[in-house]
């Protein structure tokens, strides 16, 4: 967010977030509408078209706008990599070790504009993995297709959360067809690519599969990760730079922490992690008894880490969208859950933004903990319905 932006042109910015409303109401709406109700797979094109194309066309293209990621950690990590320098020896990065080479590679390919195009395209293949194992026209499909929670932050802000929407997906698609080796290769694959993070998504993943097909999983990518992360070591990169990285911002995102973080400045560090700890390994034991799939992990999962994490950014929603997708599209009240979280989430990053903060002064403050600590709480909806549901839900 612009502080600038909000200062000159107040009513411009607040128009940015406008899209978010709109992609709303078209998701709750536009299956119905005449014209679109009985051909899902031309809603689901078009909602793709309009909310990725189109809006890229008019956020990248009409308007001039740069993600702030893409300029300051994306291309110059791809940079870095096409002049051969390595990860975590070479340059800092808080990303999975082939990151900044995969992005060196669309450099090659397509110039500046290559990372966000295959964010884009990964993008994609999440929708069309989700749609071909739960089918074209379900509800899991079109959860993932029209929430503003997968557009919204990889058109707008070029974030590469979609990279691992990608591999989750398609590892679904491969457990879904009896195919747990495959479902290993893509989580490894999303976990070398991606941010270490992803290892929490495909976890929930693991967790639900049948035995025969968790130990294809483990094994598959395990082999991959350890591969990959042995060559960097025997390179010299110091490949625990991504948490150490990412362990430096504590009460940041729309967590619980917001409230003893800015009224009170405490900080308990590592120990911060604890409460986090303790819901998802009591949810872990609790699910793997009840014999819940990967959908289900990931809902109580998700729900705990964006409530009680430290550090939870609004666009990691997008590495579980794929199988919050799934999940929600079981029951009608899970469906509204996400389309109410799906509308103010994205709010939250103009709450939590320190310039405005600064800018509008100790009234915007109050507001953004009192919407921050709010959306944080609507994240654990879902850990209520499912202790709520019967078993193998």
């Amino acid at each position: 967010m612009d502080p600038e932006l909000w200062k000159q042109r107040p009513l411009f910015a607040l128009a940015s977030l406008a899209p978010v409303l709109v992609g709303v109401v078209w998701m709750t709406l536009a299956r119905e509408l005449p014209p679109l109700a009985r051909r899902p797979a031309v809603t689901g094109w078009l909602t793709w078209v309009l909310t990725r194309i189109a809006f890229a066309g008019l956020v990248w293209g009409v308007l001039g706008h740069a993600g702030v990621d893409q300029e300051a950690f994306f291309l110059p990590q791809a940079r870095a990599a096409l002049e051969g320098g390595w990860p975590y020896r070479d340059f800092d990065s808080a990303y999975a070790p082939w990151f900044a080479p995969l992005l060196a590679l669309t450099l090659r390919l397509a110039g500046d504009v290559g990372p966000f195009a295959l964010f884009v395209l990964a993008d994609l293949v999440a929708w069309r993995a989700i749609a071909a194992a739960e089918g074209e026209g379900s509800e899991a499909a079109w959860g993932y297709v029209a929430t503003p929670l997968t557009w919204y932050f990889t058109i707008r802000y070029g974030q590469d959360e979609a990279l691992a929407a990608a591999a989750l997906a398609l590892a679904w698609w491969a457990l879904r067809r009896g195919r747990g080796g495959l479902a290993g290769l893509a989580l490894g694959l999303g976990f070398v690519v991606t941010k270490p993070l992803f290892a929490l998504p495909a976890l929930a993943l693991v967790l639900g599969a049948a035995p025969r097909a968790r130990w294809a999983m483990l094994a598959w990518g395990g082999a991959i990760a350890a591969a990959v992360y042995a060559t960097f070591v025997r390179a010299g990169a110091d490949v625990l730079q991504p948490l150490r990285l990412e362990g430096g911002s504590f009460g940041v995102g729309p967590t619980l922490w917001r409230v003893p973080v800015t009224w009170t400045g405490w900080d308990p560090g590592p120990l911060g992690w604890a409460p986090f700890a303790l819901l998802a390994i009591v949810g872990l034991v609790w699910l793997v008894r009840r014999q819940a799939d990967g959908a289900a992990h990931a809902a109580w999962q998700y729900g705990g880490f964006a409530a009680l994490a430290p550090k939870c950014m609004p666009m990691y929603v997008a590495m579980w969208a794929p199988l919050l997708a799934v999940w929600t599209a079981r029951d009608a009240d899970a469906r509204g859950w996400w389309v109410v979280y799906g509308a103010l989430l994205p709010l939250a990053w103009a709450l939590d933004s320190g310039p405005l903060q600064g800018l509008f002064g100790p009234l915007w403050q109050g507001i953004a903990v009192v919407g921050l600590t709010g959306i944080a709480a609507l994240a654990l909806w879902p850990l209520r319905r499912l202790a709520a549901a019967p078993a193998h839900d």
